[in-house]
Formats: C-alpha cells, sequence, structure tokens
C-alpha cells in the first residue's frame, strides 16, 4: 500500500473534523427559517474546502490516485484484466476530468467499500456521485447564507420594531403625565394592548388623541384596563369587564358589548373585526399622520385578504403591525 504523504495525512484530519458539519449539508431543500444553521464563519471554510476538492486533478492528478487505488485492493487475475498496465492507463484517461477531491474521496470509498479492483464504469459512477455531493453542499452553503441574511434582517426590523413600540408607550406617558401619576411603561403596555380601538360617539379616537383631550381619564382607563389584562385571563370574563370600563371613561363600549338580554349578530361576530367594519377612510387618513406603525395595521386587517393579514403577522416587507 503506498503511504499518505504528509499533505494528505492533513487533509485526512481536516475532512474528519469536517464530518459533522458536511453532514448538516446533505439536503439543501430542508433548510428553511426553521432549520438550524451553521455558523457563517464554518459556512466560509466549508466553501473553500469544497471548492478546493472541485479543483482540476488532471491527468498527473488522476494517475497518481490510480496508482494508489491498484496498490491498496485485490486485483483480478489475468482472466478479469487481462493488461492491468494498459487497465490503469485506460482508468487514468477516465478519471483524468474529475476534480483532485473526487477522486481521494472515490478511492477511499472504493477501499472501504470493495473487495476487488472496480471497473472503470464503477469509479466513474461513484465520481458522480461525489460531485453530485459536493454540488449539493454548496447549494446548501447559499441557502444557510441566505438564511442568515433573511434572520439577521427580521432581528433588525424587530429590533426596529420594539424601540418604535416603546417610542410610542413613552410618548403615551408623556401625554398620560399632563394629569400627573401617569401609568407605568408595562400597564401602558398591557392596557393599550387589550383594547386597542377606542370611539367616542361613535367616532373613533386614538390613545394619544384620548389623552391630549382628557389625560386624566385616558391614564386611569389605561390602568383599568391592564388590571383586567392581568386579573381576568378568560376573554368571557373580560368582555364585559372592558366595556363597563370604557363607559366610565366616557367612550362607547365594544361593538359586541350585549345591550340587552337577547343575542344579536354582532354578539357572534369578532370584536375587533366589527369594529374595523366601523371606521371611515377619514380615520384611516389620520391614522396615517399620527402613526405609520399603526396605519401597516389597519391597512392590512382592512385589506381582508389573507396575503395581507400574513404580512401583517410576520412583519414582511416592512409591515410594523399592532395598532395601539
Amino acid at each position: 500500500m503506498i503511504p499518505l504523504r504528509p499533505n494528505d495525512a492533513i487533509r485526512a484530519v481536516e475532512l474528519v473534523a469536517a464530518e459533522p458539519d458536511r453532514r448538516a449539508l446533505a439536503d439543501p431543500d430542508a433548510i428553511d427559517a426553521y432549520h438550524p444553521l451553521l455558523p457563517t464563519n464554518r459556512l466560509v471554510a466549508l466553501r473553500r474546502q469544497i471548492e478546493a476538492e472541485l479543483a482540476p486533478a488532471g491527468r498527473d492528478g488522476a494517475r497518481r490516485y490510480v496508482a494508489e487505488l491498484v496498490a491498496s485492493i485485490k486485483i483480478a487475475g489475468p482472466e478479469v484484466i487481462q493488461d492491468q498496465a494498459a487497465f490503469s492507463i485506460a482508468m487514468t484517461a477516465e478519471l483524468a476530468v474529475y476534480p483532485a477531491g473526487v477522486l481521494s474521496a472515490a478511492v477511499r470509498e472504493a477501499r472501504r467499500k470493495e473487495d476487488w479492483l472496480p471497473s472503470i464504469a464503477a469509479m466513474v459512477k461513484i465520481c458522480d456521485a461525489h460531485v453530485a455531493r459536493r454540488r449539493e453542499e454548496l447549494r446548501a452553503i447559499d441557502r444557510m447564507e441566505a438564511e442568515h441574511d433573511r434572520r439577521r434582517q427580521e432581528a433588525e426590523r424587530h429590533r426596529q420594531q420594539q424601540a418604535a413600540d416603546r417610542q410610542w408607550r413613552e410618548d403615551l406617558q408623556a401625554r398620560f403625565a399632563v394629569a400627573g401619576d401617569e401609568p407605568s411603561l408595562a400597564e401602558i403596555e398591557a392596557g393599550t394592548g387589550l383594547q386597542m380601538i377606542l370611539r367616542r360617539n361613535g367616532r373613533f379616537l386614538t390613545w394619544p388623541g384620548f389623552a391630549d383631550a382628557d389625560p386624566r381619564a385616558a391614564a386611569q382607563l389605561c390602568r383599568r384596563l391592564a388590571a383586567i389584562a392581568r386579573g381576568k385571563p378568560e376573554q368571557t370574563e373580560r368582555e364585559p369587564a372592558i366595556a363597563a370600563a370604557l363607559v366610565d371613561a366616557g367612550l362607547n363600549p365594544p361593538a359586541t358589548a350585549r345591550t340587552s338580554g337577547s343575542a344579536t349578530p354582532d354578539d357572534a361576530a369578532p370584536r375587533r373585526i366589527r369594529q374595523l367594519a366601523e371606521i371611515a377612510p377619514d380615520v384611516i387618513e389620520r391614522l396615517i399622520a399620527e402613526s405609520r406603525k399603526r396605519t401597516a395595521e389597519w391597512m392590512a386587517q382592512l385589506e381582508g385578504g389573507s396575503a395581507a393579514v400574513w404580512r401583517w403577522l410576520t412583519g414582511a416587507d416592512g409591515a410594523p403591525g399592532g395598532f395601539r
């Protein structure tokens, strides 16, 4: 058997060390938003390694790998291979078109799986499989790198959204502070999140608008809604409590609140959808002026299409989502 040269020994150690990472590249089509990703520095190293393995071997390189194969495996007698030298020359000519890394892997596979020297056709088939595998690995690296970029962008959008949400709550808190004893930011988040839509005399009213018009009543309502959010986990308990809080603040109750003992069509309609249906176009224009973030959520809801709702939920295309 031909002993491994120093460079070959180093390459063998690198291949063994990289094997777990290479297995992670086995199925490019499985790489999606939920798939675990290799670190970017490992992807760069793997790309460099795989591309090096695809560098052409040439006739001299192929001759060396054929000699290594012939020296490390049993050879059939003259009744099968009549001229061993001619056979080696013919195999070298066929394998010279393959990359050095592919030939190295093919020889290693033949040594491990074959008892006798494979035919030229068998070695070509093994080499083709290794070329295809490396091309798939490069495709997997492309998809992982693209997914890394997508996740970075999504994380940045999320960070910006959180910053915008906090800025909105801080601005609302400053409006409440005019009356003194303003709610905490946590109370503002819980209270406005529980009841995003306010109406007075049938007309839509934003939280900042309500705070500007009556900061004390707005602050008290926000605190009361926050207490409801914390203390009443069941929707059936929350709805009458929310309606009472809104009425006490001089606002209209939700459209789904019962006004008599008999059920009405409104009772069966989802509360937010019913409220959205009552919003006039000029109200939407005011929303645009007040907050681009809140308008995006409204527009997604009003479009009524599942695609629009999905953009709102995922934040795709920069849609902020979530009106308060």
